[in-house]
């Protein structure tokens, strides 16, 4: 079954991509579409405003086509309309999987006075942010970007939840949550093994999510408060 972590590790990855050349809206994310997945749009969208294929190819890089079908809610030949953003959004909402919380791996969807505009993949969240990777976006929307948004932020229109093992990233914010493995966790300063170590945690305290984020080896931390525990390292679960 597929995980959050993976997306975000491909969509990482990418931070920094330019259009080539500057202005054209031409990009490796529409163009590795157009070649790979003939069907997935309907024609070749490489040139077109790309936050939609920058976003959709992320889940086909990660997934592969099948999987990333069924991870978007996307039936066979589902973009014959095109890479449109409201018509990623009403392939969630046909499958009930929208809502005003963002979550680890999905999608999150802005709007402005004509509707829904841009679509984005949430990195991480806390109690106030959320932080995206977002293509089409950045110094006059030719860059892949990692942003950040006040959770209240008017221009966030919802979300839309991948068809996600839930048992993968089970943790949101405000949740309790409790110390299950054995030995002491580390208390870091930052969501990283590299991080600075701040203290740790004896016994089977019980925990409230503050935030979640995951790092670059797709092992999921929690914020407790400022400071960082690892929840889930590799397959092994230490905070459920």
């Amino acid at each position: 079954m597929a995980k959050a972590e993976t997306v975000i590790a491909v969509a990482k990855s990418f931070v920094g991509t330019r259009e080539d050349p500057p202005g054209s809206n031409r990009q490796p994310f529409g163009a590795d579409i157009d070649a790979n997945y003939k069907g997935w749009y309907n024609g070749n969208k490489n040139g077109y405003d790309w936050c939609t294929q920058y976003h959709d190819d992320m889940f086909l890089r990660a997934y592969g086509e099948a999987e990333a079908r069924r991870l978007l809610c996307r039936p066979n030949k589902s973009y014959n309309l095109g890479a449109v953003v409201k018509y990623a959004w009403n392939y969630y909402a046909q499958e009930n999987r929208t809502g005003n919380k963002p979550r680890v791996g999905c999608s999150i969807f802005f709007k402005n006075d004509r509707g829904l505009s841009h679509i984005g993949i949430v990195q991480m969240y806390d109690d106030k942010y959320v932080y995206t990777y977002e293509g089409n976006s950045g110094t006059n929307h030719e860059y892949v970007t990692n942003d950040r948004y006040l959770l209240t932020d008017s221009r966030i229109a919802g979300y839309g939840y991948p068809a996600y093992n839930e048992e993968d990233t089970p943790y949101i914010v405000g949740g309790l949550y409790k110390k299950v493995c054995r030995d002491f966790l580390n208390i870091r300063e930052k969501p990283s093994m590299s991080g600075k170590l701040c203290g740790r945690l004896d016994g089977s305290p019980v925990v409230r999510c503050c935030g979640v984020s995951i790092d670059e080896k797709e092992n999921i931390w929690l914020d407790i408060g400022n400071l960082w525990i690892c929840a889930k390292f590799g397959k092994e679960i230490y905070v459920k």
